[in-house]
């Protein structure tokens, strides 16, 4: 038997929310339920399922490291914003500024997403609005406690 997976997304009271991927060899969720147990946050949505193989491979390149991302923003019929991160970005995607995306070099994404990303409540994406290089440092507040 594959391995399983489960993805959740947990919110804590401040809306603050975090992904937590469990692998298992049976039940990922008997996990995930345990760990609910003893969280301050709630899971707002889980799905699990057998582990699929990943459709690509690492790269050594300037925007190598997983925390640095470029955010792609599109905008639902109902208005709502909608932001997809792009782990480590191919620095192609970039304009000359080094921080603009350029919508030509993102092209395919932006096909995937228009009618297909959601915001949880039904409402797609519409239009694509902009990309721009994320910062990488944590600008997060600590929640006082």
């Amino acid at each position: 038997m594959a391995d399983r997976a489960a993805g959740a997304v947990w919110a804590d009271v401040t809306g603050r929310t975090r992904l937590t991927i469990i692998k298992a060899a049976t039940t990922p969720c008997t996990i995930l339920t345990a760990l609910q147990a003893k969280s301050n946050c709630g899971v707002l949505y889980n799905w699990d399922g057998d582990i699929d193989d990943g459709p690509g491979t690492a790269t050594a390149a300037v925007y190598q490291a997983a925390n640095s991302a470029a955010v792609l923003v599109f905008q639902t019929g109902s208005g709502s914003v909608l932001r997809l991160t792009l782990p480590a970005p191919d620095s192609s995607i970039f304009l000359a500024d080094g921080s603009t995306v350029d919508p030509a070099q993102v092209a395919g994404i932006v096909a995937a997403c228009i009618g297909n990303l959601s915001d949880g409540a039904g409402n797609t994406a519409a239009t694509f609005v902009a990309g721009y290089l994320a910062p990488t440092a944590n600008d997060l507040t600590p929640i006082g406690g």
